[in-house]
C-alpha cells in the first residue's frame, strides 16, 4: 500500500481527471457515430442514457458509502476492514444490477410510454434501452470498482481500465457505423452492444486486479454491519443523485415540448461543455477522499484549508477551459450537425453553462467535503429541495409558463446552483468547526 501521506489532490485527481476525459469521450463518440445516421437516433440515444444514468446511480448508495467509509477506514489505520467493506460493496452490486436489469428489459416499452417519449424516436430509445441494460452489471460493477481502486490509492490503475474501455468502445463504434462487411443490421443496437461489450472486459479486468493486488475476497458471506454501513451512508448520496437525474429526465420532457430540435441541441452543446466541468469535478471528487483520509486521521484544519485550495484551483481551471471552448465552439458543434437551427440553440446553451460553472465548482468541492467527513443527510436534504423547487419548478414557470424558453429553463438552473452553493458554504463553516460533530468516526468504531 502507497504512503498515504504523500497522497495529494494532484496525484489523486489525475488519474480521475484522464479517466473522466475518456468517458466523456466515449459519450461524445457514441453520439457522433449515431449522428452518421440521423439525428433522431442521436435524440433516442441521448434520452435512454440519461434514464440509465438515473439507473446506475442506485449504484452511488455503494460507491458513495465506499469513498466515506473505506476513505476513514484507511486514514485511520484499519486496512482490512477497509478490504472487507469492498468485497462487500461489490458483491451486493452485482446482485442488485442483476435483478434491475431484468426489470428494465421487460418494463422498456411501459418507461417510455410515461416519458412521454416523442413518437419518432420510441422505436430507436426501445431497442437500445433494452440492449445496454443486458451490460448493467458490467456497468455498476465498474462504478463501484473505480471508487475501490481510488481509495486505495489505485486511481491510476482504474483510470488505464477506463481509457481501454473507451478505446474499444470507440473502435467497436465505428465498425458498427461505416459497416465494412455490408451487414444488414440495427445500428442503434450496434452502437448498445459496443458499449456492452467494452464494459464487460474493463470490468472482468479490474475484478481479476482486485483479487491479485488489493487482495480483496469476493463471498456471499457478507457482513451485515456492512451492509448497513453502505446503506446508510451510501442512501443521502444516491437520493441526491437520483431526484437530480430524474429531475433532468423532467427538464428534458420540458424541452422536448419547446421542439426535438431544442433537445439535440441540448445534448451537443453538453457533450462540449462536459470537458469544461471535467478537471473542477475530479478535483472535487478527490478532494472528497483527501478530507475523508483527514477526518479519519483527526486532521480537521488541514480538512478545512484543502477545500478551499481546491475551490480556487477548480475556479481558474472553468476560466481557462472556458476560454478555450469559446474559442473553439463552432467547429466543436460542428462535428455534431450542420442545421443552423440547432447550432444557434447549442452555442446559447453553452453560454449560459459557462457562468454557471463557476457556482457549479464550488458545489463540486463544499458537497465532496461534506460527504467526506460523514455529513451526507444535510447534502442530500438541501440538493433534493433545492433542485425540485429551483431547478425544476422555476424552470418549468419561467420556461413555459412564461414562454421564456431555453433561457428560462437556465435561470431556474442558475438560482438552483447558487442557493445550493451559499448554503454549502454556510454548512461546511460549521460543521468543520464543530468538535462534537457526529461523523462517520463514530459509526466505525462500533
Amino acid at each position: 500500500m502507497k504512503d498515504r501521506k504523500l497522497y495529494n489532490t494532484v496525484s489523486l485527481s489525475i488519474p480521475i481527471i484522464f479517466q473522466s476525459f475518456f468517458q466523456i469521450l466515449f459519450g461524445i463518440a457514441d453520439t457522433w457515430f449515431v449522428s452518421f445516421y440521423s439525428d433522431e437516433a442521436v435524440a433516442a440515444v441521448g434520452y435512454a442514457n440519461q434514464l440509465i444514468a438515473v439507473i446506475l446511480l442506485l449504484f452511488v448508495v455503494i460507491s458513495s458509502a465506499i469513498s466515506v467509509l473505506g476513505a476513514q477506514y484507511i486514514g485511520a489505520e484499519e486496512e482490512q476492514k477497509a478490504k472487507k467493506i469492498s468485497s462487500d460493496a461489490v458483491v451486493l452490486t452485482l446482485l442488485v444490477s442483476i435483478g434491475i436489469s431484468f426489470i428494465i428489459f421487460i418494463t422498456s416499452r411501459k418507461i417510455i410510454n410515461v416519458l412521454q417519449v416523442p413518437m419518432e424516436i420510441r422505436e430507436d430509445m426501445n431497442a437500445y434501452l433494452k440492449t445496454i441494460v443486458l451490460g448493467l452489471i458490467f456497468q455498476s460493477g465498474n462504478v463501484v470498482l473505480t471508487t475501490v481502486y481510488r481509495i486505495f490509492a489505485e486511481a491510476k490503475y482504474a483510470m488505464r481500465v477506463g481509457i481501454w474501455i473507451n478505446l474499444l468502445n470507440i473502435a467497436a463504434d465505428a465498425v458498427i457505423i461505416f459497416n465494412p462487411m455490408g451487414y444488414t443490421y440495427n445500428f442503434v443496437i450496434g452502437i448498445a452492444l459496443a458499449t456492452v461489450s467494452s464494459n464487460a472486459i474493463g470490468f472482468v479486468a479490474m475484478l481479476v486486479k482486485s483479487k491479485r493486488c488489493l487482495k480483496l475476497e469476493y463471498t456471499r458471506n457478507m457482513s451485515g454491519q456492512n451492509v448497513k454501513l453502505l446503506i446508510y451512508y451510501g442512501i443521502p448520496s444516491a437520493g441526491e443523485n437520483i431526484s437530480y437525474k430524474i429531475s433532468q429526465l423532467v427538464v428534458t420532457t420540458l424541452l422536448g415540448q419547446l421542439g426535438g430540435f431544442i433537445l439535440s441541441a441540448k445534448i451537443y452543446a453538453m457533450n462540449v461543455m462536459l470537458f469544461v466541468s471535467l478537471i473542477p469535478n475530479s478535483i472535487g471528487i478527490a478532494t472528497g477522499i483527501l478530507v475523508g483520509y483527514l477526518w479519519g486521521n483527526k486532521k480537521k484544519k488541514q480538512a478545512y484549508d484543502i477545500c478551499y485550495r481546491n475551490i480556487f484551483s477548480g475556479i481558474l481551471v472553468v476560466v481557462m477551459m472556458n476560454v478555450v471552448i469559446f474559442m473553439g465552439r463552432d467547429w466543436s458543434l460542428h462535428i455534431f450537425t450542420s442545421n443552423k437551427e440547432i447550432l444557434s440553440v447549442a452555442i446559447t446553451i453553452m453560454n449560459m453553462e459557462a457562468i454557471l460553472m463557476f457556482i457549479k465548482t464550488g458545489n463540486f468541492m463544499f458537497g465532496n467535503s461534506l460527504k467526506g467527513v460523514g455529513d451526507v443527510y444535510y447534502n442530500a436534504i438541501l440538493s433534493v429541495l433545492s433542485t425540485w423547487i429551483f431547478g425544476v419548478g422555476l424552470s418549468y414557470i419561467l420556461g413555459i409558463t412564461f414562454r421564456l424558453g431555453i433561457q428560462g429553463i437556465y435561470y431556474g438552473f442558475g438560482i438552483d446552483e447558487l442557493f445550493r452553493c451559499v448554503m454549502s458554504w454556510r454548512r461546511w463553516r460549521k460543521t468543520i468547526g464543530k468538535e462534537s460533530f457526529s461523523s462517520a468516526c463514530h459509526l466505525l468504531k462500533k
